[in-house]
């Protein structure tokens, strides 16, 4: 049994598939950017988990963990061993992440604050960790180890001040951060 099909029958049977098909595609195109743009659903899933975990641990660029650490290794210096350890573990975590700073395309006035001027200051910082604090807490030497720690606490605050201007404009360390202006920040 043969079937016959006008022409006009074709041509409108065409014209409806590839309508039919061009519809599919607008929609599938237009579901598709709004769930992948910024703003959309899956980029506001990305950004809570981004913030989750930036809320929950310390940045590495920022030493207040390993203050934190050198403080416990003074006040019980029985567990110097791991606490030393776990020093190690973060100066690793810094210099990765100013390694991954240094060659990013930051912004050069973000980046210069970033990986000079409070380098330095890290620099000394875990200088006074590796060679004064954690020796002097390890002999059970607490007159050596109290006169690092308060070296320390010196270099701990210059990196505090330095860091907080960088992350943009803020009257009080102690509030909450306002953030980099997104127009300060190109591919970080």
């Amino acid at each position: 049994m043969k079937i016959r099909i006008s022409m006009y029958a074709a041509i409108v049977a065409f014209g409806v598939m590839t309508a039919l098909g061009l519809a599919t595609i607008l929609g599938v195109s237009t579901y598709s950017s709004n769930q992948l743009r910024v703003g959309g659903p899956l980029y506001d899933q990305i950004k809570l988990g981004n913030d989750l975990v930036a809320d929950i641990l310390p940045p590495p660029a920022y030493v207040i963990e390993a203050y934190l650490e050198a403080t416990l290794m003074l006040r019980d210096p029985a567990k110097w061993a791991p606490r030393k350890a776990r020093l190690a573990q973060l100066q690793k975590d810094f210099n990765d992440r100013q390694e991954f700073w240094s060659k990013s395309d930051l912004d050069p006035e973000l980046k210069s604050a970033l990986t000079v001027r409070s380098h330095a200051e890290v620099k000394r910082f875990w200088t006074i960790v590796n060679e004064a604090l954690v020796p002097a807490v390890a002999a059970g030497n607490q007159a050596a180890a109290a006169k690092a720690y308060d070296e320390l606490t010196a270099v701990y605050a210059a990196h505090r001040a330095m860091m907080w201007p960088s992350l943009g404009d803020r009257e009080n360390p102690g509030d909450k951060p306002r953030g980099v202006q997104p127009s300060r920040i190109r591919n970080a």
